[in-house]
């Protein structure tokens, strides 16, 4: 229960302090509209080739491991950024906490205040004077 409503307060909190995630950059020229799969021992899709049984448009052909393993690094980095927003939310509480106790463990009481001091001796010292003018 805690752990998730400190999720909830970091996400709430803390969503500014990373930068935004970069965008998807423009198309190449001559770029695949979409995405094909290979298969070992398929044909070549049809949306592939070109004239002449050339291929018909650019891309890249990246190894299911490799494309799990770039899946992994992104669940691994959106962890990160999770745990890196829970951990400043609770580090801003603690800073808030302490601030809060060395403000009560340093304030003065209202008796030992400057201006209770001020009136204070002045009145005592008025009454000195005047009751030393009367006797």
């Amino acid at each position: 229960m805690i752990p998730a409503l400190l999720l909830v307060v970091g996400v709430s909190t803390a969503g500014s302090a990373l930068p935004p995630r970069p965008t998807a950059p423009a198309t190449a020229t001559g770029e695949c509209q979409q995405s094909v799969p290979l298969r070992v021992g398929s044909p070549v899709p049809v949306t592939l080739l070109g004239g002449a049984g050339l291929v018909g448009c650019s891309a890249v052909c990246e190894p299911l491991s490799s494309y799990a393993h770039l899946l992994q690094l992104e669940q691994d980095g959106i962890t990160v950024r999770e745990l890196y927003e829970i951990d400043t939310a609770e580090l801003r509480a603690d800073r808030d906490r302490w601030r809060e106790r060395a403000r009560t463990a340093t304030a003065v009481p209202w008796f030992r205040s400057p201006w209770f001091v001020a009136v204070t001796a002045s009145t005592l010292s008025a009454a000195a004077v005047l009751t030393y003018d009367q006797l």
